[in-house]
């Protein structure tokens, strides 16, 4: 009996290990340069009025900031499986909704006269049930953005326009972590 559970043991390593290799690491500093680059472009052609400078200030803390939090989760797993190890309690952080809200609490910081951030979620009661933010030109529709998603890439922050994302997302107006003190132009779906 104690042979057939030390090859389970054995088992169960070698499919964490196995699962291990497919995360993917936070990327090096070049490679953040790079992302926080396309993610500028992508932010001043949702206008023409975006400035540069706005842009960029944006896009350096929506990718830095995601970078950060996969560092301070400690994910070293795909994302569902860090997942689990929250709901079991081995780790106390990093499930979607919590990086939507951090990332959030920096971004809100960033100046910008241009653009605003939504809370979105998708498959709102299911097991895939997901939450990121999108930002978009001020005045503009919710869906017409890009969104923002640092869980799923375990820290490297994914963007790409909303309409064009693999999740059905749906604006949440009651965002769960919208705070009292956010102004106006910064609070998620506030125009």
């Amino acid at each position: 009996m104690n042979h057939v559970r030390q090859i389970k043991v054995l088992l169960l390593v070698a499919m964490m290990v196995l699962l291990n290799a497919c995360a993917a690491p936070i990327d090096m500093a070049a490679q953040r340069a790079a992302r926080v680059d396309v993610l500028t472009r992508d932010i001043q052609q949702l206008s023409p009025a975006i400035p540069w400078q706005e842009a960029h200030d944006f896009a350096s803390v929506a990718v830095e900031t995601s970078a950060e939090l996969g560092l301070k989760y400690e994910v070293v797993l795909k994302p569902w499986l860090h997942n689990l190890s929250v709901v079991t309690g081995l780790k106390q952080r990093g499930l979607c909704y919590e990086y939507a809200k951090d990332l959030y609490a920096s971004l809100k910081l960033v100046s910008s006269e241009h653009l605003v951030m939504y809370y979105v979620r998708a498959n709102r009661g299911k097991i895939n049930e997901h939450h990121a933010l999108t930002v978009v030109v001020k005045d503009a529709e919710w869906d017409s953005g890009l969104i923002l998603d640092a869980w799923r890439s375990n820290g490297n922050l994914y963007f790409a326009p909303l309409k064009a994302d693999k999740y059905p997302w749906v604006y949440e107006a009651n965002a769960p972590f919208a705070s009292a003190n956010a102004t106006a132009s910064t609070e998620p779906g506030a125009q």
